[in-house]
């Protein structure tokens, strides 16, 4: 089990089970959490409250719809922010929710 896995499954309270790693473009030895700054991640959210990503196209593949549902259900629970980059077609739609 990756450090991903473990901090998923110790932080939302997740079966270890259902979780399925899909692997993407991004080069984990050079974007990972021990290489971001304090300083940087303090922009986004404040001290204690989680910061949660999306990164892609907007597309409707991407259920860009499904992440800001579930966001607003993990943040009923823990203090937490949602950052979400990139642009497409599901980008003013998804604004809007």
């Amino acid at each position: 089990m990756d450090n991903i896995t473990i901090r998923t499954v110790e932080d939302f309270k997740v079966p270890e089970r259902a979780i399925r790693v899909i692997p993407n473009f991004v080069d984990p030895s050079v974007f990972s959490p021990a290489h971001r700054s304090a300083a940087a991640r303090a922009s986004y959210a404040a001290p204690g409250e989680m910061l949660v990503g999306h990164l892609s196209n907007f597309r409707q593949v991407k259920r860009v719809h499904d992440v800001i549902r579930a966001f607003h259900l993990l943040q009923k629970k823990v203090p937490a922010r949602l950052l979400m980059l990139g642009e497409g077609v599901e980008l003013e739609p998804a604004r809007s929710l």
